[in-house]
């Protein structure tokens, strides 16, 4: 229990912002008034671009890659990757 509360601990505001909206299931008004409200949240993912990157290197050769990203270009594979994170 220790280990999961110091964890917890690590998880910053923006993160949980971003799962509530990616997971649609607030109704469409009350994402927009988070969003509008917290415009800067998209600016704590910036890191997510190069996340995406390391993530499609990383999934090279693997089970998950052709699952996750198939046969796409490369600019669809960000975009796949980067919904599925």
């Amino acid at each position: 229990m220790t280990l999961i509360a110091e964890e917890w601990e690590k998880v910053i505001p923006t993160t949980i912002l971003h799962c509530w909206i990616k997971s649609t299931i607030l109704p469409v008004p009350m994402t927009a008034t988070l969003v509008s409200s917290r415009g800067g949240y998209r600016l704590g993912l910036t890191t997510v671009e190069s996340d995406v990157d390391e993530a499609i290197e990383l999934m090279q050769g693997t089970v998950i890659e052709r699952e996750v990203i198939g046969g796409e270009s490369g600019c669809d594979a960000r975009e796949s990757v980067g919904a599925w994170l």
